[in-house]
């Protein structure tokens, strides 16, 4: 605090610029009140107004079972002593580690933690420093001095000034959560902090916390009322911690003392958490994003790199006399005055509404617009559901002011009315005579009991002078009259609502009529003396017209669909003789609809699946099952499995636990495995016993078989397609146990497995939807049962080694939910499977823990940047922000990947197996940033694109297309891993015809600070070049595989519009089209160039085609920029690629 001040910012009110507008909407200054201080005085208050307060003593358990009261244990731990209250509600305000929000099971929206921070109370005479750098929160930050990994950097906070502090050090992201640093190592990071090591400084106490972003999405249940840090967890960024809490006490407290009193009935108290939660949640994000804008600050002043040197050379950037220098200065201003949202947010502060039962919208006209940047500004409104705005009043001889706000709350209903509206006093005494409910009312105008000092009041009230305002006990606007209804009109519109009434109940009974009518003719035709097979025929013969399956902008095929619709819409032919067919007729797809900027594109259903319509396993045509047909209900008894060689399967079984159970293991292979020697011991005994294979089921339980099937059928799938008839049959025999446990109540561990598998089985085979749905049913089951909860979790498996595998199947469940989310374009579709932070992590699961934090990054990015969303000027600066957090987490995930799959000390026989792991791993992270990128192209987020995020593009598809092509796809592992690798390499392939079509497109594109970003000259040669690679690719990998068919078929069609299929390189089958490539003498082989067509060259060694390869090419490894594609890009055949880039502006989609 003493060293060198890299910038100031004015905060809450302070300050020339802002001082005015908190003065204007506020009859008080700020107060700096922290915990320590405000505690001691509400718990005085507490005990001189009959409120017992206990210290000592600890909620056990409650019991809300009853009607009317809940039933709560309390110990008293100095005694060791069991107490039981019985109370008529219980309210929750027991902090962060809420054991009430526990135990009611109240539904958490829980974000990433942000990281661990230790708070450090102490007391330190720090009034010399102060004289010149007075401030009440100073942010400390070292990037030239190498800090110790629980205190990273420092918020120094006055407690009282200028001895009593709180210091906030935030653990660095490496540094282990379960590290606490000693007394002696905080009193040293102390004095560094303070920068003055000869200042004393006494340590009052020390405690540790996750720095939270978690809110309840319910705030009660029955007679349960919580609030505070038990359902909205965050930093303390913006102040807002002790002022909502004290917010939500304040909506709950005259809502109970109303029903209390008998003057409200009980459905008021339901009010509580539909208008509180919607605030908790804005003040949980709001905080975070305070937090998360300090990020540019500390990337500015070089924070964020990892070496102290690195970060020295950053840092010495900002005293340089240079452009860069210049640069840097510039932007460390202006990321510091980003920091406004944070320290000037009077919108946040008191701009909450409420929407409920409790607030009445008649009459009171059209809600007001939204201030032009909600969280800076606060705009008064007596619009119902808003604050009551502060005014000043006085008498009309002037004697003491005071506010609107004096006026009201209190426990009490105040009316506002003017002149004109005395009728508005008579009810108020009325109401209070009557009914029992205390109003108060005043009279504000020239004359009357008060009036408006600088005439605000009457500009506020936006009501006539015989109107009215009605305010609620807590200073919140329950209803306003625009001026006084005269007699005639209320009865007007009394009539009016009864013919309402009268004409809907009278449409009401004609829909009855006519639903009664066809019941009649459906009962008629079944009383027909027809034959069972003809009446069952005229139900069901109608043709179905399925809807057509929503595809997000997360999807792999969004961009193609993007561009194949747009193509046909402007005529766009398919060129001549440029499809290389590898099937007669494609399959016929599903319609999809897509919503690209507000409106509706129709196309078909492309994705990583196949056709939903046709439930067809069959194999690709031409292997040995091709002709094997698959019905869609169970086959007889008979078990495939018995089929099998049991050392076969048992191959098999070890198989899986390489390649699947080493990504998610939920099942024991060395148990699973002596279940199958069992079944094959029993199955050769009953044979040499001339017995039935029926009854081999007898010997292992039903539930272990199911399961070794699904082993064996998804372990077959990595064989090839030639065992794809197998392990097709495995599953039809199992298909109606999974159906039956989707609608059965009792569910236990093996169901979970056996059904988790079904989802990896069909994640394998490329049903991606089925899976997705699978997961779904998995998700609601864990929730039903409870099993998302720590404390239920232990009970429920007491035994360690089962544990263990229940919550790797937990954790296999989350992970799969999400990766389908976002495979399947439903990112933002559904609330995921929310697991209590408490909840163990897994078990022996490298990739398992990975694909967690995996996970949480995506559904970030999702929230913040991939969701439907309109744009709004005011909110570029967030999403940069969200941007730049996003690269920062994905780049610490990478790292932590690197480190956690190191092949360099591994043992050579399980090399391999970590090594295609880690490629998909690789891929998953350029999936990420793909789909990142693609929101700054393709919707709203294009008005705030980082300025590079062409160039970033096509790098990071172009990566991806590189890994693709130096794999060895006649790999087992390959084979395992297939359907993904398709997904990914799709996902890139999109995005790289995406860049191509839009190489000459200003229209449509995106811009950074107001300026268009057309795309730079040398992307789109790199993004021709690497989509014709990633064609061919995918081109060849059809001709192995079923899935990988599927996707060409969907892909050559907008390969032909685009006119690449030309410079597709011949295949094994297309050897009669294109001759072998000629050798040449330098060693080189190459493709030879034909009349009319440009020539393709690449440099690979000699290749026997009598020999057997995975590709007719090879392809090179190192740059692809090195790859010699002589004559594509200057080729006139690519002036036939369609411009694409006005699709955006919306031409195609009128």
């Amino acid at each position: 605090m003493s060293g060198r001040e890299y910038g100031r910012i004015h905060s809450w009110g302070f300050g020339p610029k802002r001082g005015g507008d908190f003065e204007l909407h506020s009859p008080c200054s700020h107060l700096e009140l922290p915990q320590t201080i405000v505690e001691p005085i509400l718990l005085r208050y507490a005990t001189q107004h009959g409120f017992p307060c206990r210290f000592g003593s600890r909620l056990v358990r409650f019991d809300d079972s009853a009607v009317d009261h809940v039933m709560v244990e309390v110990e008293d731990r100095i005694y060791g002593t069991i107490q039981k209250i019985k109370c008529k509600y219980l309210f929750g305000a027991d902090g962060a580690k809420s054991r009430i929000v526990q135990q009611l099971g109240l539904p958490l929206n829980v974000q990433p933690s942000q990281g661990i921070a230790l708070n450090v109370l102490l007391r330190a005479d720090l009034s010399d420093i102060m004289k010149t750098r007075v401030g009440n929160l100073h942010y400390v930050i070292q990037p030239d001095v190498e800090m110790p990994d629980f205190a990273g950097w420092s918020i120094m906070r006055m407690v009282k000034p200028w001895y009593e502090w709180l210091v906030i050090m935030m653990y660095k992201p490496d540094c282990p959560a379960d590290f606490t640093p000693t007394q002696e190592q905080v009193q040293e990071q102390v004095k560094r902090v303070i920068g003055g090591p000869t200042i004393p400084a006494e340590i009052l106490r020390i405690d540790k916390w996750i720095i939270n972003e978690i809110v309840a999405e319910s705030y009660s249940k029955g007679r349960v009322y919580c609030l505070g840090d038990a359902v909205h967890r965050h930093p303390p960024m913006n102040g807002l911690g002790a002022n909502t809490c004290i917010q939500d006490a304040a909506n709950l407290a005259w809502k109970v003392a109303m029903v209390e009193k008998g003057i409200a009935g009980a459905s008021l108290l339901d009010t509580y958490s539909v208008e509180r939660q919607p605030v908790g949640a804005g003040v949980v994000q709001r905080a975070n994003a305070s937090l998360r804008e300090h990020i540019p600050i500390f990337d500015t002043l070089g924070f964020l790199d990892p070496s102290l040197e690195g970060r020295k050379a950053q840092l010495a950037i900002l005293d340089e006399e240079s452009d860069r220098g210049r640069v840097r200065r510039r932007r460390l201003m202006d990321v510091i005055d980003e920091t406004s949202h944070e320290f000037q947010a009077q919108g946040s502060d008191m701009g909450q509404q409420y929407e409920s039962s409790a607030v009445f919208l008649d009459g009171a006209g059209q809600p007001p617009k939204l201030p032009s940047d909600p969280v800076l500004f606060y705009e008064p409104r007596t619009f119902p559901g808003r604050r009551l705005p502060h005014a000043w009043l006085n008498t009309s001889v002037p004697s003491r002011q005071v506010s609107t706000l004096d006026l009201s709350g209190k426990g009490r209903f105040t009316i506002f009315t003017g002149h004109g509206g005395e009728p508005w006093l008579k009810a108020a005494a009325q109401t209070r005579e009557s009914l029992g409910v205390e109003v108060t009312a005043h009279a504000v105008g020239f004359g009357l009991e008060y009036e408006a000092v600088y005439n605000d009041w009457y500009r506020l009230r936006e009501v006539e002078e015989d109107g009215c305002v009605l305010v609620r006990p807590d200073n919140f606007v329950a209803w306003r009259s625009q001026g006084m209804l005269s007699g005639r009109q209320s009865e007007d519109e009394d009539n009016g609502s009864q013919m309402d009434t009268a004409s809907l109940l009278r449409l009401q009974n004609e829909k009855l009529d006519l639903l009664i009518r066809r019941t009649a003719v459906m009962d008629l035709a079944y009383k027909l003396p027809v034959h069972e097979d003809l009446r069952r025929e005229i139900f069901t013969s109608l043709p179905r017209q399925p809807l057509p399956l929503f595809q997000g902008s997360t999807s792999a095929f969004f961009c193609i669909n993007y561009i194949d619709v747009g193509a046909g819409k402007l005529g766009q032919p398919f060129f001549e003789g440029s499809f290389i067919p590898l099937a007669a007729t494609p399959s016929p797809m599903p319609a999809s609809l897509s919503i690209v900027q507000g409106q509706i594109i129709e196309g078909e259903a492309s994705d990583i699946s196949g056709n939903y319509l046709i439930d067809n396993d069959a194999p690709i045509e031409g292997s040995p099952g091709a002709k094997f047909p698959f019905p869609s209900v169970a086959l007889p008894s008979h078990c495939p499995l018995a089929e099998l060689d049991g050392h076969f399967v048992i191959r098999m079984v070890q198989v899986y636990g390489r390649l699947g159970g080493a990504m998610y293991p939920i099942v024991d292979i060395a148990e699973l495995t002596q279940k199958a020697r069992c079944f094959f011991d029993a199955k050769a005994d009953l044979q040499s016993s001339r017995g039935r294979h029926d009854s081999v089921f007898m010997e292992i339980a039903r539930d272990d078989l199911a399961i070794l099937k699904f082993v064996v059928a998804i372990a077959l799938l990595a064989q090839g397609d030639m065992h794809a008839e197998m392990a097709s049959r495995l599953f039809q025999t199992l298909r109606p146990t999974i159906e039956a446990m989707v609608w059965n109540v009792a569910v236990d561990l093996k169901d979970l497995v056996l059904m988790t598998l079904a989802a990896l089985y069909h994640l394998h085979w490329g049903k991606w939807r089925l899976a997705w749905r699978l997961v779904g049913d998995l998700t609601r089951m864990v929730l039903e049962l409870g099993l998302n909860r720590e404390i239920v979790l232990s009970r429920a498996f007491p035994d360690p080694k089962t544990r263990v595998r229940a919550i790797n199947t937990i954790w296999t469940i989350y992970v799969l939910e999400q990766h389908l989310s976002h495979a399947l374009g439903f990112s933002n579709a559904m609330h995921g499977l929310s697991l209590e932070l408490n909840f163990p992590l897994p078990v022996e699961a490298p990739f398992l823990t990975l694909m967690i934090e995996y996970a949480r990054i995506g559904k970030q990015a999702c929230d913040t940047l991939l969701s439907d969303k309109d744009f709004n000027q005011q909110q570029v600066s967030n999403w940069q922000e969200d941007y730049a957090f996003f690269q920062y987490r994905l780049e610490r995930w990478t790292v932590l990947m690197s480190n956690t799959f190191e092949t360099s000390d591994m043992d050579q026989d399980i090399r391999p197996d970590f090594r295609i792991v880690r490629t998909i791993l690789d891929l998953r992270a350029n999936h990420l940033r793909i789909l990142v990128a693609r929101a700054f192209l393709c919707t709203g987020l294009r008005n705030a694109a980082p300025s590079d995020i062409w160039t970033t593009s096509v790098n990071i598809a172009v990566d991806s297309v590189q890994v693709f092509a130096q794999m060895d796809t006649s790999t087992q592992e390959y084979r395992f891993h297939q359907v993904q690798f398709n997904h990914f390499l799709i996902v890139a392939l999109d995005m790289l015809l995406f860049i191509t079509t839009h190489r000459s497109s200003i229209c449509g594109s995106p811009s950074a600070n107001g300026e268009q970003l057309p795309v730079p000259e040398d992307v789109v040669p790199k993004a021709q070049q690497s989509s014709v690679v990633a064609l061919n690719i995918l081109r060849n990998l059809a001709e192995t595989s079923n899935h990988s068919k599927h996707l060409w078929e969907r892909v050559r069609g907008v390969a032909s519009r685009l006119n690449l299929s030309s410079y597709l390189f011949p295949t094994a089958a297309d050897h009669e089209i294109y001759p072998p490539a000629m050798h040449s003498g330098s060693g080189h082989s190459g493709v030879e160039e034909t009349a009319g067509d440009a020539g393709l060259a690449k440099h690979h060694t000699n290749v026997d085609h009598h020999e057997p390869q995975n590709f007719p090419f090879t392809f090179p490894t190192g740059d692809m920029g090195t790859w010699e594609f002589h004559g594509l890009l200057s080729s006139p055949v690519f002036d036939h690629l369609q411009d694409l880039g006005s699709l955006a502006d919306n031409t195609w989609i009128r």
